[in-house]
């Protein structure tokens, strides 16, 4: 049952470009997980560039950096 929450800067992303997202990635976690599509859920959300650092890079990069599948490669803060 892979959840996946996508977090990111406003795209301001057309209805299509979000399934062309979903398609991809849904896609991707079928190969590399061996999951159905029945079973993948996807959120893709939005934070303003102003609280990334409070509420994505505090709360959920940092705590878990040693553990990321891919490092961000810009500076986090100490």
């Amino acid at each position: 049952m892979p959840h996946i929450t996508i977090k990111a800067f406003p795209r301001n992303l057309s209805p299509e470009q979000l399934e062309k997202l979903e398609q991809a990635v849904t896609q991707t976690i079928i190969e590399q997980l061996n999951a159905t599509p029945e079973s993948i859920s996807i959120d893709f959300v939005e934070y303003d560039p102003a609280t990334w650092q409070e509420k994505v890079v505090d709360v959920e990069i940092k705590p878990r950096l040693e553990k990321l599948l891919r490092k961000p490669g810009y500076p986090i803060g100490d």
